[in-house]
């Protein structure tokens, strides 16, 4: 640490000495000027090669249009600058790369079969056909610019006099710039909302796991044995409440039985249970000598109720004669 400290100064003055020669790419500054230019020198090659292949794929077009007037004549001047330009001379080698040593020097031209270029003769094109090639050329490019003005132009009404077009379309490259600048803005504003959005996103993560963390806690800890303790409270609470509405039942009865048994109520009932239970003891009494003397019957025999009712006969005509001497001494006062 004591180190650090006294060796700062010398550090502050590398980073400040570093801070002047480089970029903040890292890169020193006569590198950064040399990629700057090589960048620009780049974009201007780009930009003359999409020119040329522009001019040749519309060239290409009239070229295979039967409509032009001239097409055979400008199809084999095409097919003749192809051959000269590109399809014969295919490049060169140089003998020191062969060998596997670096360095410049001398070396074998390749073309196609052989040919050379000095054997295909020279035609130059008639001013009739650059003239209609110029005209067609300029068409078709007007036909490309403008639809592609149409589509990028916002207005719902578009100008068809191609003089009052034309200024329009001179400045379409700068249109597509200004879009293509404004696409890597957005582009750039994407990238960082999308960088904002994951920092949002992985701090918010951050911050719900450790809320899950907390709240596992408080529900494995606190709540589960506060919930227990609320539970056996509640249960108490409802034991003790069913408790007091038994003993406010057993109330009630005393209450209903004090207000219906009186004192009175009370003598009342006695005095009849007494004399009912002297009739009841009369009644066992009474059926105590009727079941002996049943039981008597019983051992005499069948003998015994033949008399039985021979002497139930002889009481009925005891009876019925009685009744006869009453009806004969009420009409007869005077006859006994």
């Amino acid at each position: 640490m004591e180190d650090s400290i006294e060796n700062l100064p010398q550090f502050n003055s590398l980073m400040s000495k570093l801070n002047e020669r480089l970029t903040e790419t890292g890169l020193s500054k006569d590198s950064a000027d040399k990629l700057e230019t090589a960048r620009k020198s780049l974009n201007e090659k780009r930009k003359r090669f999409l020119r040329a292949v522009i001019l040749h794929q519309t060239i290409s077009d009239i070229s295979l249009d039967p409509t032009f007037p001239q097409q055979s004549e400008l199809s084999n001047s095409l097919t003749q600058a192809e051959l000269i330009s590109s399809f014969i001379v295919l490049g060169k080698t140089e003998k020191d790369e062969l060998r596997g040593v670096g360095g410049g020097g001398g070396g074998e031209e390749i073309t196609t079969l052989g040919l050379d270029s000095s054997l295909i003769p020279e035609q130059r094109m008639k001013p009739e056909l650059q003239k209609a090639l110029r005209e067609s050329m300029e068409e078709r490019l007007f036909e490309e610019t403008r639809s592609l003005y149409s589509i990028l132009s916002n207005d719902s009404e578009l100008e068809t006099r191609r003089s009052l077009l034309h200024p329009h379309l001179i400045r379409l490259h700068d249109k597509i710039s200004e879009l293509v600048e404004e696409v890597r803005r957005i582009e750039g504003e994407i990238k960082l909302c999308n960088k904002n959005l994951m920092q949002a996103i992985s701090k918010q993560s951050v911050v719900l796991q450790s809320m899950g963390e907390k709240l596992n806690i408080l529900i494995s800890k606190h709540y589960a044995g506060t919930k227990l303790d609320a539970t056996s409270v509640q249960v108490q609470y409802m034991r003790a409440k069913c408790e007091t509405i038994r003993l406010k039942l057993s109330c009630l009865e005393l209450e209903i039985k004090h207000s219906t048994y009186s004192k009175d109520a009370l003598k009342a009932i006695r005095m009849l249970k007494s004399r009912l239970s002297e009739k009841i003891s009369t009644a066992e009494c009474t059926l105590t000598s009727l079941n002996n003397t049943i039981s008597q019957y019983s051992v005499v025999g069948p003998e015994f109720s033949n008399l039985v009712v021979q002497y139930s006969a002889i009481l009925k005509q005891i009876q019925d004669k009685k009744w006869a001497l009453q009806e004969l001494s009420s009409t007869t006062p005077g006859a006994i």
